[in-house]
């Protein structure tokens, strides 16, 4: 696949807004509604394993720690990005779709404010993390539920994330989400 790495094609953070933003990121949920559906997480989203095409899709790539849900924990490679990783990256029995749509909300917190995210062994206390919707500054250029999105994307406790992409993508397609489960199951109607 040609393309370029995400972070390089994307627009500095004082350019980008929703008209740029918003398609990427739901063909990136569509993507991983699809991958999730086959049992499988990517454990490693991050800007730069996303590839950007010459007519603005997106290309999750690097699927070398790709493993199937039901899997055990990784033997050979520990897969945690400082950042992008949330607590339960390698805990078989915790991690779930939540856990690839913490790393794609904190690649879209990249993307607005050109910062990693606050590692997640910082944030179990006194947590650093400025959400999104509280920034007057991107507020004028992004919605309301794409703000608050990413934002719930990143909750520390996985219960509170989105269960699923397709969850994320009906709220930000003003759809009431259906088959979102708290309780961190498998959370398919």
């Amino acid at each position: 696949v040609e393309g370029t790495e995400l972070h390089k094609a994307a627009p500095t953070p004082h350019q980008i807004n929703e008209d740029w933003l918003r398609p990427v990121l739901e063909k990136l949920l569509e993507a991983l509604d699809y991958l999730h559906g086959q049992g499988l997480l990517h454990r490693d989203i991050k800007p730069n394993n996303i590839l950007l095409l010459s007519d603005g899709t997106p290309v999750l790539i690097d699927f070398g720690l790709a493993r199937e849900t039901s899997e055990g924990p990784t033997s050979l490679l520990a897969a945690f990005t400082p950042g992008y990783s949330p607590l339960e990256q390698n805990i078989r029995d915790k991690r779930g779709p939540w856990t690839d749509l913490y790393a794609l909300g904190a690649t879209c917190y990249f993307l607005l404010t050109r910062e990693t995210p606050p590692d997640c062994h910082e944030r179990t206390d006194d947590d650093p993390y400025r959400p999104l919707s509280q920034r007057p500054e991107l507020s004028g250029r992004f919605s309301t539920a794409v703000l608050e999105g990413i934002d719930r994307a990143l909750r520390m406790p996985r219960h509170e994330r989105w269960q699923t992409a397709q969850a994320w993508l009906d709220y930000l397609q003003e759809k009431k989400p259906h088959g979102e489960v708290v309780s961190g199951c498998k959370s398919r109607p």
